[in-house]
């Protein structure tokens, strides 16, 4: 929440509000601003905004994940689109889950304070990644299924990336 604070100050607000949650567990952006907090034991990041020019934002940050524990939950995350697309990939399994499990996090919290529904991580596939497994880059995931609210499907949604040596 420190950051948070910090993050209003940044943006020049005056008036420094504390963020509290709803009841349904997501954070009460100060009027005027959307924003994203994430964290995955000891990161911790946070990202602001103004609402005229963001609807909304997603951000989150994971530790990577095993190849082992990556293996196992393969199918709880990965579309078949997304095994497709893997395939052509040369990207480590840790990296690869750890990422696209990331970027629908992401995408959740991105549409989630826009439609308040639900959105499973098979509610959209990673349709592009631009970059390495090594680096910083681009991934664009496309939604499926249900259609949420303001979106159809095929709603198309990019975000950038970051790797480092141990979370994304």
């Amino acid at each position: 929440r420190a950051l948070l604070i910090k993050a209003q100050l940044y943006l020049g607000e005056k008036k420094v509000e504390i963020i509290t949650n709803s009841s349904a567990g997501r954070p009460q952006w100060p009027k005027g601003l959307v924003g994203s907090i994430s964290h995955s034991h000891s990161e911790v990041s946070v990202i602001l905004a103004r609402a005229q020019a963001y609807f909304s934002i997603g951000l989150d940050v994971e530790r990577l994940v095993s190849f082992e524990r990556a293996n196992s939950l393969l199918t709880k995350v990965f579309t078949k689109e997304d095994i497709k697309l893997s395939q052509g990939l040369n990207w480590p399994t840790d990296k690869l889950f750890t990422l696209l499990f990331s970027a629908k996090e992401s995408l959740f919290k991105l549409l989630n304070p826009l439609s308040e529904q639900f959105f499973g991580l098979q509610n959209a596939y990673c349709s592009s990644i631009q970059g390495h497994s090594d680096g910083e880059g681009y991934i664009e995931l496309t939604l499926i299924g249900t259609p949420i609210v303001n979106y159809h499907k095929q709603s198309r949604f990019v975000g950038r990336y970051l790797l480092r040596p141990s979370c994304i």
